[in-house]
Order: C-alpha cells, then structure tokens, then sequence
C-alpha cells in the first residue's frame, strides 16, 4: 500500500504530486504486483481537533489529492494488475474509542468523512488502526451507506 503523501525523487529531491506514485505503480505493475493508493489518513483526536498526517487542512477531505490518485491509478494500471485507490479514515475519532459507543453513533460520526471521499471517487474505505469491533462495525455500515466496501487493520 502506498500512501498519497507527496514523496521524494531518489536523489532527494521533492517531486511533484503523482510522479513518484506513478513510477512505484509501473515498476509494480510491470512485476506483476497490484497496487493500492491510499489517502492520508485524518487523525480525529479525543480533544476534537483533528489534523492530517502528514498535515494537509481542516476535517474536510482533500479533493485535489484524490485526483491526483485517481489520475495515477487511470494512467498507469494495466490488465491484470489492480490499482485501487483507497479513501482512510483515522482512528482515533472519540466517538469509536468510548465505552457507551454503539454501532449507530460510529458510524454517524464517520458518515460525512466516508461519503466526501466516495464523493471524490475511491474504490473503498481504509479504516486504519481501528480498534473495537463497535468501531469496525460502524465504519462499515458508513462505508456502506456510501456504496463502497472497507476493510480495517487493528
């Protein structure tokens, strides 16, 4: 998985959006290997604050960055190897780490997040560090409600 951050060229040099990503998905491609594109993720602190990491701007989603992904994926994917594009969504939210969370309120809490980026084009939803199975459980349904599948690492 690689994620949308903006990278840095062998030589050190800091390479605009979607060249370095391009590279990585041919060099994946031509061995055979899918691949998948993930946003950054936006870390939801128990505070309220959020912020992307690496830091990209406020709770919204980040259009721009999505294209960019979606344009890597429509120029270098090739039959037989699948490049995806994943939308993240942080795992820290307060409302999935309290005790009396239910799945409803999980999954209210992540719904506005989830649906800019099916919005925005991903093919599925990327719960990242997720860790109850309430909070699993809502994101999905989310996910769900924006017609698009997740899948959770813990």
């Amino acid at each position: 998985m690689v994620d949308g951050s903006p990278g840095m060229s062998p030589t050190g040099a800091a390479e605009p959006d979607g060249e370095l990503l391009g590279r990585i998905v041919t060099t994946a491609t031509v061995n055979g290997v899918g691949t998948v594109l993930e946003t950054p993720w936006l870390d939801e602190r128990h505070d309220g604050s959020a912020s992307r990491l690496p830091p990209r701007g406020p709770l919204d989603a980040d259009p721009a960055l999505t294209t960019t992904l979606l344009d890597v994926r429509a120029r270098h994917s090739v039959h037989g190897c699948p490049v995806v594009v994943a939308g993240a969504v942080g795992p820290r939210h307060p409302c999935a780490s309290e005790p009396e969370s239910t799945v409803s309120s999980v999954a209210d809490s992540y719904r506005r997040r989830i649906c800019e980026l099916a919005r925005e084009g991903v093919d599925f939803i990327s719960g990242r560090r997720v860790r109850t199975a309430i909070a699993a459980i809502g994101i999905a349904r989310a996910a769900s409600t924006a017609r698009r599948r997740s899948a959770h690492s813990f």
